[in-house]
């Protein structure tokens, strides 16, 4: 999907905006293979910001929010994971276009 949006991107100073997961920075028991195709996924994006420096890419990298069923579908039972924090589709979307209008390289959203 990237190869063919990199000549446009190019010509209009375009930019990219990768959303990834804190498990690829760091990992997780029970979750090797989601943790190693998300620091793959971030690594990619942080290598294409080196090959392209005149393309904006940032990455933002969330930690949890509400909208996902990562936890449902998790080999970890549901409930253990209950008491971690959620934050709310809506203030993840806000962060990522924050970070997004001032050109962040990499930002966490807690």
């Amino acid at each position: 999907m990237t190869r063919p949006a990199l000549p446009i991107l190019r010509r209009s100073q375009g930019q990219i905006v990768a959303l990834s997961s804190v498990s690829g920075e760091i990992g997780l028991g029970m979750r090797s293979m989601y943790c190693a195709a998300k620091a793959a996924v971030n690594n990619f994006y942080r290598t294409l910001r080196v090959e392209e420096p005149n393309i904006r890419i940032s990455l933002m990298i969330i930690d949890t929010f509400s909208g996902s069923n990562f936890r449902k579908n998790s080999l970890v039972k549901a409930d253990e994971l209950e008491n971690r924090k959620t934050v709310s589709v809506e203030t993840v979307c806000e962060a990522v276009l924050e970070a997004a209008d001032r050109s962040a390289k990499v930002t966490f959203i807690p």
